[in-house]
C-alpha cells in the first residue's frame, strides 16, 4: 500500500497525472522496464531510440489507429 501512497503524494505535490493505457498499447513500458532491470537500457533511449524501441512504438500505436 506504500506505493499507492507515494503515487498519490506525487500526484498532489508535483502535479503529475496518470492515465490508464490499454495493455495492447503498453508494450514499450514493459520492454523499457525489462531492459532497465538488466542494466542494458541506455540513458539516452528517449532522445535516441533504437530500432527495437521504434518497432515497439509502432506496434503499440497500431491498436490506437
Amino acid at each position: 500500500m506504500a506505493v499507492v501512497g507515494d503515487i498519490r503524494k506525487l500526484k498532489m505535490e508535483e502535479g503529475i497525472s496518470f492515465a490508464w493505457i490499454k495493455r495492447e498499447a503498453n508494450g514499450l513500458a514493459h520492454a523499457v522496464a525489462a531492459e532497465a532491470m538488466t542494466g542494458c537500457l541506455p540513458v539516452n533511449w528517449v532522445s535516441f531510440p533504437s530500432s527495437f524501441v521504434m518497432s515497439i512504438v509502432s506496434r503499440d500505436a497500431s491498436p490506437l489507429l
